[in-house]
């Protein structure tokens, strides 16, 4: 009889020993996968966040260029319209050897700013006012602007530089009034009431 009773609960034992293991190995299965699991959403979201850093270098990359850009192009405007101010102050500057050299450096930063080299744009640009600096720096003193002046002959030519090579802009008669505002030997930057501008022969108005 305690054999038999012996054997019964070696039997209850065992059973239960039996599903202790099952337990066991059901929730080692679960929990690999579950680590499984885990490590597939972590290799996504690494490489989520690997695709999301690439994107923001990439966006970095275009607003520094933009930038640059932009720093270029503003560069370039401001040399011209320093150029095209003293082009109109200065009719002799334009026929220059030193402006026909500007327009270069003008035109090739203007050229490399197109094919996205700005730092090189940006130099040529700096060179070129450079250029303007030292021009403006050797112009002679001009003459108090102001006077007042009078056409002395029947007709005068306006034209648009110091000399007969210029093209005439405008015809003033006899008795016409106007403000001389430059003289450039003997040749004298005129201005009307009305807003007639140019270069006439000095001898012609008194």
């Amino acid at each position: 009889m305690a054999i038999l009773d012996e054997n019964k609960r070696l039997r209850v034992e065992l059973k239960t020993k039996d599903l202790d293991i099952a337990k066991l190995n059901a929730e080692f299965e679960a929990q690999t996968d579950r680590n499984k699991y885990l490590e597939e959403v972590n290799e996504s979201t690494k490489h989520d966040l690997e695709q999301v850093e690439k994107q923001f270098v990439s966006l970095e990359r275009r607003l520094q260029i933009k930038e640059t850009k932009a720093s270029a192009v503003a560069t370039l405007a401001e040399v011209r319209l320093v150029f095209d101010n003293l082009v109109k102050e200065d009719s002799l500057f334009l026929d220059s050897p030193t402006a026909t050299e500007i327009r270069q450096k003008l035109n090739e930063s203007d050229e490399l700013i197109q094919k996205q080299n700005y730092p090189a744009a940006v130099y040529y640009a700096n060179r070129a006012h450079r250029l303007l600096q030292n021009y403006s720096s050797k112009r002679p003193p001009q003459l108090p602007a102001g006077k007042t002046r009078i056409v002395s002959v029947q007709k005068a030519k306006i034209r648009r530089g110091p000399s007969t090579k210029h093209e005439v802009v405008g015809i003033l008669s006899f008795g016409t009034i106007v403000i001389q505002e430059d003289q450039v030997k003997d040749w004298a930057r005129i201005k009307t009431k009305k807003g007639l501008a140019g270069w006439i022969y000095k001898k012609l108005i008194r």
